[in-house]
């Protein structure tokens, strides 16, 4: 990870979404820790790899590996897509891992003491990579 460049974990990597995303926040200089599922495409998780991406395998049904994975994160990014147990508990487990590793959230949210953490329109990435992490609008 490079120091100037933000953090930003990225859900769903392997999937076509993500993998644009990875493509996308890669070129524009941000540093990317993708967080995959055991058994994931061996060939998809050598892309991400050959894209400077770092790779960190977690259960999403474990609380403990969610936190490990977004560590040092100044972003979340989810392209995860599936049934309930995705969109709804896989989606949970990452958020509250987010919130455990303390990645900072959107919008004025550590001032007021009170969580703020929102959808992040792909826009509202862009922005935030463009400004080195220092901007998000949701």
């Amino acid at each position: 990870m490079s120091a100037a460049a933000p953090l930003v974990i990225l859900a769903g990597a392997t999937g076509s979404l993500g993998n644009h995303i990875a493509v996308e926040l890669k070129g524009r200089g941000a540093d990317v820790r993708a967080i995959v599922r055991q058994g994931a495409d061996a060939a998809k998780v050598a892309r991400l790899r050959e894209l400077g991406v770092e790779v960190v395998q977690a259960d999403y049904g474990d609380r403990s590996q969610m936190v490990h994975a977004c560590e040092d994160g100044t972003c979340v990014v989810s392209a995860l897509a599936g049934l309930r147990n995705v969109i709804i508990d896989a989606q949970s487990a990452l958020l509250e891992g987010a919130v455990k590793a303390r990645v900072p959230r959107g919008g004025g949210g550590r001032s007021s003491g009170m969580p703020s953490y929102r959808v992040v329109r792909w826009a509202a990435v862009l922005a935030f990579i463009n400004t080195g992490g220092n901007s998000v609008t949701t």
